[in-house]
């Protein structure tokens, strides 16, 4: 099979949606509904780097499932010499069980619209430095993790 038999054929697997023009995935949602969560029927690893490959992904979706307690991978903003996800408008990482700190990488998503990564076992300080540069931001859902925030009021005020 040649990779644009590939391509299209990954195009018609659940969760994935292709543009009809170039054929590039750009939305990957591989969440586990809710019902099914309690039970066995979840995605159980590790987030790979090579979701870099979509690099025109716009919408990711991996709520509801457990990513082995580890924390949100750095490669989820972009870094210095690496492949982004500068087109992605829509992230959720809700219910994942992830640990640790919300990377600052997160926050060079630049074009993000939606951020969900509520209800993990997330911590540490979220500071203006986490989220400045997410101006197109305009749903915000940290809760259910523990987090202390150090944000100024007037950041906030645009969510309100």
């Amino acid at each position: 099979m040649g990779e644009e038999e590939e391509k299209k054929e990954c195009c018609s697997w659940k969760g994935v949606q292709c543009s009809n023009r170039t054929g590039h995935i750009m939305v990957l949602d591989i969440h586990t509904p809710q019902p099914m969560f309690n039970g066995n029927e979840y995605l159980r690893s590790n987030i790979a780097p090579s979701l870099l490959e979509l690099q025109h992904l716009k919408y990711l979706d991996l709520s509801y499932n457990v990513f082995g307690r580890s924390g949100i991978p750095d490669f989820i903003g972009p870094l210095p010499n690496l492949k982004t996800f500068s087109a992605l408008r829509e992230l959720r990482l809700n219910n994942n069980q992830f640990k640790g700190i919300l990377t600052l990488s997160v926050g060079q998503l630049s074009k993000l619209e939606r951020l969900r990564v509520n209800s993990n076992f997330l911590e540490g300080s979220i500071t203006e430095s986490h989220l400045s540069n997410l101006s197109t931001l305009k749903e915000l859902d940290l809760s259910y993790n523990s987090f202390s925030f150090q944000l100024e009021p007037n950041w906030i005020a645009p969510f309100e």
